[in-house]
């Protein structure tokens, strides 16, 4: 009987492991932080188009903050415990597409196990953006020691481009620039843009990130507006452009100075 009864607590024991949820692998936890990231930002989207009012947008903005931050916990704890994993990189690219608190520890992760990876590009837009200069260096690395040539075309891009915004920006208090650049500041600022669009220029091959056409392309377009930058400010001449009327009689916008 007492066998009996042990086989039976033996069976029983074996039926309730089988039957027990399966803890997923961490790859797998991190393919799944990685779609909740994404439902989160299209939830936030969502209600935002839903109600547009001003209380509505707060009620979507505080709801899209709580699950942000929850999302966050549960990601920075993956990412300390399996951060080297291939599936690790979008988590990292989520992370810092919400905050910039995390770039020395994100940028460390993306060092030491992501840089061959040729979508790598995608995170340099935010990093450019960072108020402090943390994420600008990684990039600044990236454009330089990048072992894929698409990725290093991608990172002077956006270095190039963030020079010629954080010109044509100046002023703009929203965006927490703080005191307006002297003089100096803003032709090392434009040495700065000019510097990176050329370099840009070269990678003739490489993509866009987030759009269509390629880098040299881009940094071209950018290159040329970045020449009439001095003269877009209030008070300066704008620069002459040709163009063509309703009726479709050509004219010049120096034709018609003083009208």
């Amino acid at each position: 009987m007492i066998r009996a009864c042990a086989l039976l607590f033996l069976f029983a024991t074996v039926t309730y492991a089988d039957d027990a949820p399966k803890q997923p692998t961490p790859a797998e936890q991190l393919k799944l932080l990685t779609k909740q990231h994404e439902d989160i930002e299209a939830t936030f989207m969502k209600e935002l188009r839903a109600d547009r009012t001003n209380e509505g947008v707060r009620k979507a903005n505080e709801k899209y903050r709580e699950a942000r931050q929850a999302w966050r916990k549960e990601a920075l704890a993956a990412l300390d415990k399996s951060g080297a994993l291939p599936e690790a990189f979008d988590v990292i690219a989520a992370v810092l597409s919400g905050s910039s608190v995390e770039t020395v520890e994100m940028g460390e992760l993306l060092r030491k196990h992501h840089l061959a990876r040729p979508e790598l590009g995608k995170v340099f837009l935010g990093m450019v953006q960072d108020s402090r200069d943390h994420g600008r260096k990684f990039v600044e690395e990236m454009s330089e020691k990048s072992p894929v040539p698409a990725v290093r075309g991608q990172a002077a891009l956006a270095l190039g481009w963030q020079a010629k915004w954080r010109i044509t920006q100046d002023g703009d208090e929203s965006l927490g620039f703080g005191k307006k650049l002297t003089d100096e500041q803003r032709k090392d600022m434009e040495a700065r843009a000019e510097k990176f669009l050329t370099t840009a220029m070269k990678y003739m091959d490489a993509p866009v990130v987030g759009g269509t056409g390629t880098v040299a392309a881009h940094a071209k377009a950018e290159l040329a507006g970045l020449k009439n930058v001095s003269s877009l400010q209030v008070g300066k001449v704008a620069p002459d452009i040709a163009g063509e009327a309703i009726d479709g009689t050509k004219f010049k916008l120096s034709a018609r100075a003083g009208r």
